[in-house]
């Protein structure tokens, strides 16, 4: 409960600050920094961590698959569920941000509090199934849109753009540390003062992050509605499918908590920097990402999700049983459609933040 008090207050700390930011350049100044030093140190690390043996591949597995089905609703269930007055950008967007977890931010430290040393474990292992959905399937799913022929300028050649875009330092880390891994290299193998310089551009990133939300994003009040509604969604949607697996298997109470905790983390970082990335190189009349609505999600998302992950470990083993989940996922889903549906039915989704 203290680290996700302490992660408010960086964000709060960020918005106290928005006055001492007197133009976009300085708000530029603070994103590049995330985007081109602490967040290639923290992917590069992760990458170089993930070492797959068959007794640890099924934890994984499960939670790509929660990663792909999460995803597969937003592309084809969301849109018939809110309505069709919805903007193909903003689709592109939320399919992006609503699959992705940060349980790092979120769900790490509730879980480290409530349950062993085992539990938290597994939960690292599980993470690199979601490792593996960011930062490779999305990635290139961000890609092929921002280089499909419709979005391409006239005036810049596809080739061009393809390298332009692989050369940005985000995708040269990924690109780097998956050959690295090829090659059998892992963080430990490499020189330890190279470890703890990484390890150093880690700790950067967390607060950085939180900060520079605090002074980039704009949520209105009556967009307020919007955001709530679709991570209302996104809960409703995880609580079945942790459902489902309970159901299926046979788990202690500990893992089943975990099972339940794990995909009601908050939306992560990663996919709103690789939209920025992507973006940046785009013509500004063709964006094809609302990177303001998903600034808006990472904002709200931490302490919405912090507040459903408390519930889940207060609660006993009440959130263990899958009648209860499908229960809680009903009530979800009505709010979540009266939330929607109201807001949707008078505007589109707007932009909170560019």
């Amino acid at each position: 409960m203290e680290k996700t008090i302490s992660f408010l207050i960086l964000i709060g700390i960020g918005v106290l600050f928005k006055s001492k930011i007197k133009n976009k350049e300085q708000l530029n100044t603070i994103k590049t920094l995330i985007l081109t030093i602490a967040l290639p140190a923290v992917i590069f690390s992760a990458l170089l961590q993930i070492d797959l043996t068959a007794s640890s591949i099924y934890p994984p597995l499960l939670v790509l698959g929660f990663n792909l089905l999460i995803f597969l609703s937003v592309r084809h269930v969301l849109p018939t569920f809110i309505g069709k007055n919805i903007s193909q950008r903003d689709i592109r967007t939320l399919t992006l941000m609503l699959p992705s977890f940060a349980p790092y931010l979120s769900c790490f430290p509730f879980i480290s509090e409530f349950s062993n040393e085992s539990t938290l474990g597994l939960a690292a292992i599980a993470d690199t199934g979601n490792k593996i959905f960011i930062l490779i399937f999305l990635y290139f799913l961000a890609m092929y849109w921002s280089c499909n022929k419709q979005a391409l300028s006239k005036n810049n050649k596809p080739t061009k753009k393809v390298v332009n875009i692989l050369l940005q330092p985000i995708n040269l880390t990924i690109i780097i540390a998956l050959t690295a891994s090829l090659f059998g290299i892992k963080l430990t193998t490499i020189p330890v003062y190279f470890q703890e310089s990484l390890a150093h551009l880690r700790n950067l990133l967390t607060p950085t992050i939180l900060i520079f939300i605090g002074l980039a994003v704009k949520v209105k009040s009556k967009d307020l509605q919007l955001i709530l509604g679709l991570l209302l969604w996104r809960s409703a949607l995880t609580f079945v499918l942790s459902a489902i697996l309970i159901s299926l298997l046979n788990i202690d109470l500990d893992t089943a908590l975990l099972a339940v905790a794990f995909p009601q983390s908050s939306c992560s970082f990663i996919p709103y920097a690789q939209m920025n990335v992507f973006s940046d190189l785009q013509d500004k009349s063709k964006k094809i990402f609302n990177p303001g609505l998903a600034l808006s999600l990472l904002a709200i998302s931490l302490p919405f999700s912090s507040f459903v992950i408390i519930t889940i470990y207060s609660s006993g083993d009440y959130f263990t049983s899958p009648i209860n989940l499908f229960k809680v996922s009903a009530i979800a889903l009505v709010v979540s459609g009266i939330l929607l549906r109201n807001k949707i039915s008078n505007t589109r989704i707007a932009t909170s933040a560019k």
